[in-house]
């Protein structure tokens, strides 16, 4: 599992890929606003995971075109190295896993 840390001080807006696939997570010192996955290989039918530090989410089962995004709020407080993670799912295949943590 890919990680991508931002060295930034009192920043929780991170990303990062692995795979076709990419996370964001938006945020400010230790709050985060959003996080998206984002698919960059081609349209594909499946889903999107996106969890953490107390959640879990999934997408709706759906066609997705090439470079679609899905965005789930969070609006939460989470402390130093909390972790993100998105995942893509095809046909049961996971086209990616990327990870990020928060470093404030």
């Amino acid at each position: 599992m890919a990680a991508t840390t931002l060295t930034t001080p009192a920043q929780a807006t991170v990303h990062g890929c692995s795979g076709t696939v990419c996370i964001y997570v938006n945020g400010h010192s230790d709050y985060v606003s959003y996080a998206h996955a984002q698919n960059y290989q081609h349209p594909y039918f499946g889903h999107f995971h996106l969890y953490g530090v107390g959640f879990s989410m999934k997408s709706p089962t759906q066609h997705w075109r090439y470079k679609s995004k899905w965005q789930i709020d969070v609006k939460k407080y989470f402390p130093d190295r909390s972790v993100f993670c998105a995942e893509a799912w095809e046909n049961g295949r996971l086209l990616g896993r990327p990870c990020a943590e928060i470093r404030i």
